[in-house]
């Protein structure tokens, strides 16, 4: 699926979602650059081109790099073409993944969307794990799928895994 994962993060929407998360991978997964799809939620007044968020992949080598999501060119309100949205909000528009009929606590029907941004990374690795942070002033973002993309373009989805079992935290090989 292309909604194989769904993490909320949010500093907004008066709701108490986390502000992070690591997500271990089963095995090493050749990384150039992330695919992320995604919306934002009570966000009608971050502006364009606001970071809402770092996602870092890190290798088992110790190396790790960082890249940006920023409001307006990689993920925008879901709401976004919605009359009262369109109104107020204050960044851009980013790509269009998929969009969903949606209806407005007014009663107003619009069209809600998901957003797409693939992302290079600033050199590629062997990743065994991807962390996200919500860094946003306000708002919610909602992951909905995380892909790591190789040199070729293929790509593989990041998946939790069921009780955190690669987590080297928490267990070793016996």
């Amino acid at each position: 699926s292309a909604y194989d994962l769904t993490i909320v993060f949010a500093s907004g929407c008066d709701v108490a979602d986390p502000t992070s998360a690591s997500l271990a991978l089963h095995s090493p997964v050749r990384a150039a650059s992330v695919a992320v799809i995604g919306s934002l939620a009570c966000s009608t007044s971050v502006p364009d081109g606001a970071e809402v968020a770092r996602v870092t992949i890190s290798a088992a080598d110790g190396r790790s790099e960082t890249v940006s999501l920023v409001a307006g060119r990689d993920v925008s309100e879901w709401a976004w073409d919605c009359p009262d949205v369109l109104a107020v909000v204050m960044h851009s528009r980013a790509t269009v993944y998929d969009s969903f009929p949606a209806t407005r606590d007014s009663g107003d029907a619009c069209e809600g969307h998901l957003y797409v941004a693939t992302l290079p990374l600033p050199g590629a690795l062997d990743a065994e794990r991807v962390e996200v942070s919500w860094t946003g002033p306000w708002g919610t973002l909602a992951v909905r799928s995380l892909l790591l993309v190789d040199e070729t373009g293929a790509a593989v989805a990041v998946a939790p895994v069921p009780g955190g079992l690669v987590d080297g935290a928490r267990w070793r090989r016996a």
